[in-house]
């Protein structure tokens, strides 16, 4: 009777220690949320501002050094290496020289490109005539730009920029109508009107060189890039 009597509280005292166990454990648990919530919110915080991950690599020159790092910025992305390709060279007075400069990943796209075509006397007036009669339409028509004696230039909504010429000098054949053309795309964030002024800067060293490299006679291309006209 006595091991009977003094075995009826255990029970109580098994129960009573379980319940201390799981009060310590409730209050730890909640001590841990307390002090997770701040923790992982600073660890958000830092992870959208320092994305170790991305990295930006762009040239500081490229396309016969027409184009600069500065001209490529606002095309960029927040991830990703341009990667150049060429062909040719506006100096060399021959064949169409082209350069392309693309983002390297999965869609490529095009940050800028620029090239100096050889169009046909009907390509070029339609090309040159083009920009007047697109003038009254929509609500950000192409704008002249005022790039010198002998040269026809336009930027337009979408600022791409097209700048034609004739290249004249003695014993020239006849293909002499020339088309530098810059067109691009804008990246995160960035809009048309950023590209404006790089893709002018763009087209007017282009054309400086070939100018130059082919020695056209009558131009007067101006010394510095132009005045970009608003939108």
């Amino acid at each position: 009777m006595t091991e009977e009597t003094e075995s009826e509280p255990l029970p109580g005292i098994a129960q009573a220690a379980f319940a201390e166990v799981e009060a310590r454990q409730a209050r730890r648990r909640r001590l841990l949320a307390v002090v997770g919530l701040p923790l992982a919110a600073a660890v958000g915080v830092s992870l959208w501002v320092w994305k170790p991950w991305q990295s930006v690599e762009l040239p500081e020159s490229a396309c016969w050094s027409t184009v600069t790092r500065t001209d490529l910025e606002p095309a960029a992305g927040d991830d990703g290496k341009a990667v150049v390709t060429e062909k040719g060279d506006p100096a060399g007075g021959k064949q169409e020289p082209w350069c392309g400069v693309h983002w390297d990943t999965w869609h490529g796209r095009t940050l800028l490109s620029v090239g100096v075509e050889r169009p046909d006397r009907a390509a070029f007036d339609a090309a040159r005539l083009g920009g007047p009669a697109q003038a009254t339409q929509g609500d950000h028509p192409p704008r002249s730009l005022a790039l010198g004696q002998g040269i026809t230039a336009w930027i337009h909504p979408d600022a791409s920029v097209d700048l034609l010429y004739q290249c004249d000098y003695p014993g020239h054949a006849e293909d002499h109508f020339r088309r530098v053309r810059v067109t691009g795309t804008t990246g995160s964030g960035a809009g048309v009107d950023s590209l404006r002024r790089s893709h002018v800067d763009v087209a007017w060293r282009t054309a400086q060189q070939a100018i130059a490299g082919e020695h056209c006679q009558g131009l007067g291309l101006v010394d510095a890039p132009p005045t970009v006209p608003a939108r």
